[in-house]
């Protein structure tokens, strides 16, 4: 079924910037979301991007692609560079589910390892998506995301 799933998904696109509050908690872009719920995913997944300072997200699929191309037994000997790239992602990924209104909580570590704190910026990059500072992304791509929505909550702001 997720394999299925998986071909048919629309791909992430757009740049949205919204609120996160105290407790982590931060709206996925209506526009992503609606991605995820086609293909009757009640969750995103994510994982530190320690390369280019962000969170990495994408939907369960990506994972179970990845863990297809993972033999079943390991043998320490026949690990291949792109092996271990493999299961670097699948051991840092964590499943974050949404809760009523379309948010997630993301962990306070993946958030610090971002450096983010009131905002996050998330770009979509097709099958996958990131989530940035805003300072850090300005710096890394010369772009402005859009704002939220004036006087609106970021679940609103999100997916216009």
């Amino acid at each position: 079924m997720f394999l299925e799933a998986a071909a048919a998904m629309k791909p992430f696109i757009g740049t949205y910037e919204n609120k996160v509050d105290r407790k982590g908690r931060v709206s996925v872009p209506a526009k992503f979301r609606a991605v995820l719920q086609a293909a009757e995913y009640t969750t995103i997944v994510v994982r530190p991007d320690r390369e280019r300072g962000c969170i990495e997200g994408y939907g369960m699929d990506r994972l179970e692609r990845l863990s297809e191309a993972t033999p079943d037994l390991l043998d320490e000997g026949a690990q291949t560079p792109s092996l271990e790239r493999i299961y670097d992602i699948l051991s840092d990924s964590e499943e974050l589910p949404f809760d009523p209104t379309g948010r997630v909580v993301v962990p306070a570590d993946l958030l610090a390892q971002a450096g983010i704190d009131e905002t996050a910026v998330f770009v979509g990059l097709g099958r996958v998506f990131q989530i940035w500072n805003p300072t850090a992304f300005e710096a890394s791509r010369g772009r402005k995301p859009r704002p939220v929505a004036q006087g609106g909550s970021a679940a609103r702001g999100a997916g216009a």
